[in-house]
């Protein structure tokens, strides 16, 4: 967890058909649901993961964003 945010998904489902939708939920259907959460978690792992180059730039556009505030700021009250 890191200190972020942790999600948990609660799936409930009986499927139909009985006998026949057992034995396609066994092969087919949780196998489908399982790709799917894998594939929201990649891509949540993608848009959340930080490294130094991503903080540096982070860091160097708030800089600029309060440089920019600073000078608007002081030509204002000029």
């Amino acid at each position: 967890n890191h200190g972020g945010l942790s999600m948990v998904d609660i799936v409930s489902y009986k499927p139909p058909f009985g006998i026949m939708g057992n034995i396609a939920n066994k092969f087919v259907i949780k196998r489908r649901i399982k790709e799917i959460f894998d594939f929201r978690t990649n891509v949540l792992n993608k848009l959340f993961e930080f490294d130094e180059k991503h903080i540096f730039f982070i860091f160097v556009v708030y800089s600029l964003y309060i440089c920019c505030i600073l000078a608007v700021y002081l030509f204002l009250i000029d």
